[in-house]
């Protein structure tokens, strides 16, 4: 979206303020250094969360970044459903793609948890939790969903596309169908639609 001048950011005051005010104000410098006007807005219960809809129904920027949380998770499909058929929805976790968002960048959860088993088997061997490093997750998760960005009308960039771990298609295909005694979900793995690239990019 070269021509994006305005963003909404949607936060849960709840959890971990410190982390959600830290993230607020950085997203907001960066949104700043581009030329981007951000608006925020902020919530602590369903009722709030419910108003902030309406609010971005009144008010709609052109697109919007959900920040993970309980009630963001919980609620996903509610978002959706107020927000995802008008403008463009980012989040941090893959279910939040499942849901209708155009895009979700995370750390690989499943990865962290494995190497959080990796620490405590080495503590039950008797290493001193004081002595192991701290670790920062190496491994993030990119997840591109071309069904809701055909619907809104966009086109993700190829080299957007290329740096996906995963694409949900916007239609069922041949590869769909060819690979689905390898896949157990709805979306399917980068590397495997590429063959077809042409048959899942939106060109209008």
């Amino acid at each position: 979206m070269p021509k994006l001048k305005d963003i909404g950011l949607l936060v849960d005051q709840n959890d971990e303020p410190d982390v959600v005010e830290y993230a607020n104000k950085e997203f907001r410098s960066l949104a700043r250094d581009v030329g981007v006007n951000v608006q925020t807005l902020s919530i602590r219960s369903v009722k709030e969360l419910r108003a902030a809809l309406r609010t971005l129904d009144k008010e709609p920027p052109q697109a919007l970044i959900v920040l993970d949380s309980p009630i963001m998770t919980q609620y996903r499909r509610v978002i959706m459903e107020n927000v995802a058929h008008r403008l463009p929805v980012l989040g941090q976790q893959r279910h939040f793609a499942e849901s209708g968002a155009v895009l979700t960048y995370s750390v690989d959860v499943v990865d962290m948890f494995r190497h959080s088993a990796a620490y405590v088997a080495r503590i039950l061997k008797g290493a001193n939790p004081g002595d192991l490093p701290i670790e920062q997750p190496t491994k993030f998760q990119l997840v591109v969903n071309l069904r809701a960005a055909k619907e809104l009308g966009l086109i993700v960039p190829a080299s957007v596309l290329l740096r996906a771990d995963e694409v949900i298609p916007y239609q069922p295909s041949h590869l769909q169908i060819l690979f689905s005694s390898f896949k157990k979900r709805q979306s399917v793995p980068c590397a495997m639609i590429f063959c077809g690239l042409d048959l899942i990019i939106p060109t209008s």
